[in-house]
Formats: structure tokens, sequence, C-alpha cells
């Protein structure tokens, strides 16, 4: 059965814009029901099909065949190399709101969260938080981070693609900082200014361009990274 998701009803969406106001981003926790959370969490566990996300010599996205990560792999081998001098990422990945706006499995509860991500509660959230009046929509892809995984450091800048704020919604139940995977901020010299760590049913926002990036995850890990995550957008007659 599909769920019905909801934000928490207890968030102090005013007191979240303030802080948002002060830096530009911010961690919300406990932003869903924890019946939400919890569907979310266990449809990303249990009932999620993957694909591989790379990068190719020229860092462009690559989406690689199969659901397990070849170390040994040709592809795998270029987008780890590419990470030594360029942007680079590799986790794996599932295209949400490719499949939703083609109806692709509308039972699904992926599909759910894709309506909800876009649904007027959760925009009017995103609108009044970031202050950004005229987001309009906002894309979500499942990402999964295991033992090896990454992403480089970037900024979101798109032209074109009227990126008003990133989202990361956090679904990791369980996670030591200690296993990598962490959200970096880092400021235009490169050094880092501020790290949220994997988390459960929080919402991490940032306005964009920014530099960040996520952290490997460390062959010692007894969990793996798991969120959804996008951008919220602006109408396409807005300006970029």
């Amino acid at each position: 059965m599909t769920p019905e998701l909801k934000l928490n009803p207890e968030l102090d969406v005013a007191a979240l814009a303030r802080e948002f106001a002060i830096d530009g981003k911010i961690r919300v926790r406990d932003l869903l029901t924890l019946e939400s959370a919890d569907a979310l969490a266990r449809c990303l566990e249990t009932e999620t099909e993957y694909s591989i996300a790379a990068v190719d010599g020229n860092s462009k996205p690559v989406i690689l065949p199969g659901s397990e990560i070849n170390w040994a792999s040709p592809a795998i081998r270029v987008a780890v190399e590419r990470g030594r001098s360029g942007f680079s990422f590799l986790y794996k990945s599932n295209p949400m709101y490719g499949n939703y706006l083609v109806g692709k499995n509308p039972e699904h509860t992926l599909h759910a969260a894709t309506a909800f991500i876009n649904s007027a509660p959760f925009l009017d959230f995103i609108r009044t938080l970031t202050g950004c009046s005229d987001v309009t929509r906002a894309d979500a892809q499942a990402a999964r981070y295991e033992p090896g995984c990454y992403l480089t450091s970037h900024t979101d800048r798109v032209p074109g693609e009227r990126r008003r704020a990133a989202y990361v919604l956090g679904l990791t139940r369980r996670w030591h900082p200690d296993w990598g995977g962490l959200l970096l901020f880092t400021d235009m010299q490169g050094q880092v200014t501020d790290a949220y760590a994997p988390g459960f049913n929080t919402l991490d926002v940032f306005r964009t361009p920014r530099p960040h990036s996520v952290t490997p995850v460390t062959p010692f890990a007894s969990g793996v990274r798991q969120s959804i995550t996008g951008w919220a957008r602006a109408a396409e007659d807005a300006e970029d």
C-alpha cells in the first residue's frame, strides 16, 4: 500500500527560515512524521532498484550497467581516476523524477515520494524556508552511497537549470562520522566551513551555487548512506 507522506506538523517554519537566512543553508531535523520517514527509509532499503551513476573521462554523467560496483571495471576506474584532477562521482542512483514524469511504477513508494516533493505543502515549505518565491518544482533521485562511493567538490551551477536550492532528504538510520559520507561545505579557497553527517528524517537545504562535496564512504562503514536528493527549481521562464 502506498504510504501517505506528511510534513511534521510541529515544524516552526518561520524560525527555520530565520536560521537559513544567516548563511544560506540549514539542517532541518524531524522533517516528516515518523511514519512517513520510516516508510521512505524502508523503500530505499528493500524496495528500490538502483543503477550505478558515475562520470566518464570528461566528467560527463554516465549510467553504468549492473547494480553492483565492480572496482576492476574500466569504466569505474575511469571515474575514480577522473576524481584525481576534475569533477567526479560514483554512487548508486534511482531516477525518481524521470520515472515519475513517464508514469513508471505509479504504485511505487518513490512515485508517491516524488509527488509529495512536488506537492503544495512541500514546495510552500521550501519557498518560505529559502525565500525563493519563484520555486515551482523539485526534481529528485534516490542516492545510495556504499563503501568507496563519493562526490567531489562542485557548486551545482549549471546555466539554464534555474536551480534555486539543493536539498538532501536524509534517510540513513544509523551512522558514525568515521564512516565518511559527510556533506562537506567549503569556501572559495577550498577550506572546510561546515559538514553534515548522514542523518535520519533530516532535510539539508542550501542555496546554489555553493561549493560542496560528499566525502568517500570508508571501507569499514557498517551501513550505507541513503537519501533522496535534488534541486528546487524556478519556472522555465524565470531568470537563471
